[in-house]
């Protein structure tokens, strides 16, 4: 579940009703009615938001994550045992004093960790299936809902790994969330996290010298190259849920550092991607500006997008890419975007991607 901001209403609050009804990061917030037990995290830590008295917010402690206490939620719901929670004849409701009553099985945190993992690669395999089978939405739906009960029955049960998964391909999902790790354990630090800018810019270059396809995932933004699919479709939160990144502030910065279970990373460093893809950025781009990075990625996503077309590759052709894009298209109005800036980036990227750039 996430959050829709499009539609959000204005909330008329008093002076000290502010704080009570403020949302922090990593609160879960249920639905009282409606489909009482949907639930979603809040995890927007730049803007400030409140919620209204028809939702109920939950703080998880005492060792329960909110991830593992959302998947709970979601499976009892679906499975019709969360509705002995329920009051109203007509129209159900989970109150306040019911969802108190609400108990659960709590494993401990590193399994917790296993399970919202798992979980999170069956949310992507999920959205995979709608995406290929939109008529099938339903279906799709209920295999979630049936192969989540089973992580959750079974997860009791397990003991918890005691390291990484060494043989046998990488998924694409790990391989993502591991190239975020690695990036972060590289480049940030406590007091400098790693922000979502930079660490977009990185991966995407780090793609780039693997040779991979930047079109499946990425898309063009004003900031330049963009993945959303890093940010909503699972790498991050299973980044995070690995306990490779959590996120922090150090004023001015805000973003990731590495988490406790970081050394793991070291494990996969054989991945041409993970491994000497990562390292090569270091040691080209880790020093760059932010408006460099900018400057750099948006000229290449463009270059990559004028070869998959057979086209030119000129700074003319450069600018009518940015052009006709209505997110890139007020870049050109920039110092930054001049023509001899172009020149320069060029430049750069062939002396980097000489294997491209010479072709």
């Amino acid at each position: 579940m996430r959050f829709d901001l499009d539609d959000i209403k204005d909330l008329r609050l008093e002076e000290d009703e502010l704080e009570e009804y403020r949302l922090r990061d990593g609160d879960l917030l249920i639905c009282e009615g409606g489909e009482p037990g949907r639930c979603a995290i809040w995890k927007n830590q730049h803007r400030e938001m409140y919620f209204q008295k028809a939702i109920h917010r939950i703080r998880p402690r005492n060792g329960i994550l909110p991830e593992y206490l959302a998947i709970n939620l979601r499976v009892e719901a679906a499975n019709g045992v969360l509705e002995q929670y329920f009051t109203g004849a007509t129209i159900k409701h989970l109150t306040g004093r019911s969802l108190a009553d609400y108990s659960l099985p709590l494993p401990p945190a590193v399994e917790q960790k296993r399970i919202i993992a798992k979980v999170d690669e069956l949310m992507v395999l999920v959205d995979r299936l709608e995406n290929a089978l939109a008529e099938s939405r339903a279906l799709s739906e209920r295999l979630l809902d049936a192969a989540i009960s089973e992580v959750i029955a079974n997860a009791q049960w397990h003991t918890t790994r005691a390291g990484p998964e060494r043989s046998g391909a990488v998924d694409e999902e790990l391989r993502e969330a591991l190239l975020i790790s690695r990036i972060v354990q590289l480049a940030a630090d406590p007091k400098h996290p790693l922000g979502r800018f930079r660490r977009t810019k990185f991966s995407y270059l780090a793609h780039r010298r693997a040779g991979d396809d930047v079109t499946k995932h990425y898309i063009k933004k004003a900031a330049g190259p963009y993945s959303p699919w890093a940010k909503f479709d699972g790498p991050e939160d299973l980044a995070r849920a690995r306990g490779y990144v959590r996120d922090a502030k150090a004023d001015p910065f805000e973003g990731m550092v590495s988490g406790e279970s970081a050394g793991e990373i070291e494990g996969y460093a054989a991945d041409p991607l993970v491994g000497g893809a990562v390292d090569w950025v270091m040691e080209n781009f880790r020093f760059e500006t932010n408006d460099n990075l900018e400057l750099l990625t948006t000229v290449d996503f463009a270059v990559v997008g004028l070869r998959n077309e057979g086209a030119e590759i000129s700074r003319e052709e450069i600018k009518k890419v940015i052009a006709k894009n209505k997110e890139w298209a007020a870049k050109l109005k920039r110092g930054l975007f001049s023509d001899e800036n172009i020149d320069k980036a060029l430049k750069r990227l062939a002396g980097v991607f000489p294997e491209i750039y010479g072709k």
